[in-house]
């Protein structure tokens, strides 16, 4: 269970509590949205680099590019990443997301969407 922690081991303490308001503070929190509620998946961010170095700097320059940045692909992962590039095609998304960087510290808190009518005069049910 997440919550403030009081110097209790294996509790997330305040500095996850922060994080995650800061989120809401800042406009993180639109980024957010679209990736959790809309689906929208971030860019890559070697794609437009892999694409220039095949065409100019040839297949071993973009493999090598692709390998001193994306450290978490396989040789294998690389050589189909730069292959899908030559070939004119986008690298699958599994191959895309191994070249972003990956979140430090706890997970964020989810965004909910609520939808329907409100009705302030309402009393809540009870059970």
């Amino acid at each position: 269970m997440y919550g403030i922690s009081h110097g209790q081991p294996g509790v997330l303490g305040a500095s996850w509590m922060m994080k995650n308001v800061i989120t809401i503070v800042t406009d993180e929190w639109a980024e957010l949205y679209l990736q959790q509620v809309k689906g929208v998946k971030p860019a890559d961010p070697l794609l437009v680099e892999v694409r220039t170095l095949v065409w100019d700097g040839g297949r071993m320059a973009a493999l090598r590019h692709v390998r001193q940045r994306a450290p978490r692909m396989s040789l294998q992962d690389v050589k189909a990443y730069v292959e899908a590039i030559r070939k004119g095609n986008e690298p699958s998304e599994h191959l895309a997301s191994l070249t972003r960087e990956q979140p430090k510290g706890p997970p964020l808190l989810g965004i909910k969407t609520l939808a329907g009518p409100c009705d302030e005069n309402r009393e809540p049910k009870s059970s």
